[in-house]
């Protein structure tokens, strides 16, 4: 999961609240109670106490991105036009077929002897049938419909699958950063508890606990400190040995000169 670190500079209030601010802007929840009435009561330095008592974590609002919203509406618009166009040829050939009964009927009775059946007629129209509504004129419009239909469902997947991955990209980036906004407001307000026994109670045990961790580490420090002194006369005594040894050599050496 992406993350982003929220760092509080030196003036932590000012800091905390330009983050805040720009958040609340990104996830657009700028309106939101909990997060107006808890940017005014940093700003003013009124009602930390209470403000404390209220958990950042549960309380931020969650934010809804709508970085996607424009291509999921597209979508689904698109979506809508190629559900109706999927009818269009189904009404055009049932109208072709329809005018193509009124003109074969006009047909026979113009021509009473005449061999041509139905479908020879609708074909060629005989000059009584519209060029418009012959079988393979409405045909061709239907197979570019069907074309129309087939890229319109394309279009409208890789739209709405496109603003779905950047929804939940955005929704991501903003739930990391609550999560910071809500540990940095937290940090803030924690010294600014209402005095109670039990948090008296904590905060003793916590100053008891650093206590002691600290008596432990001076303790390891004199122990080593304490070794180091006790090690110092056997390495003044190796150091008198090497010296002598060095001395003896040297005369050596001398003799075997002469």
């Amino acid at each position: 999961m992406e993350y982003t670190e929220i760092i509080l500079g030196v003036d932590q209030k000012k800091d905390l609240l330009d983050n805040l601010h720009h958040w609340a802007l990104d996830a657009e929840v700028e309106n939101d109670p909990y997060v107006v009435g808890i940017y005014s009561a940093i700003e003013k330095d009124e009602n930390l106490s209470m403000w404390s008592t209220l958990s950042p974590l549960q309380y931020l609002p969650t934010p809804r991105a709508k970085s996607g919203e424009f291509a999921m509406n597209l979508g689904k618009f698109i979506s809508i036009l190629r559900n109706i166009l999927v009818f269009v040829p189904v009404a055009l050939t049932w109208k072709s077929v329809g005018e193509a009964t009124t003109a074969f009927s006009i047909f026979i009775e113009k021509n009473n002897a005449t061999t041509v059946n139905f479908l020879e007629f609708w074909q060629n129209g005989y000059q009584i049938l519209d060029s418009k509504w012959i079988i393979g004129k409405v045909a061709e419009i239907d197979f570019l419909i069907i074309i129309l239909v087939i890229a319109l469902s394309l279009l409208s997947s890789l739209l709405m699958s496109s603003a779905a991955s950047a929804t939940r990209s955005k929704t991501r980036v903003l739930g990391s950063e609550r999560v910071a906004l809500s540990l940095a407001l937290s940090s803030y307000l924690y010294g600014r508890r209402p005095v109670k026994s039990t948090n008296f109670t904590e905060d003793m045990s916590e100053a008891a606990e650093n206590l002691l961790a600290t008596t432990k580490a001076l303790s390891d420090s004199t122990t080593n400190i304490k070794t180091l002194i006790d090690d110092i006369p056997k390495v003044q005594e190796l150091q008198g040995k090497m010296s002598g040894f060095y001395r003896w050599l040297a005369g050596r050496l001398e003799d075997i000169d002469e």
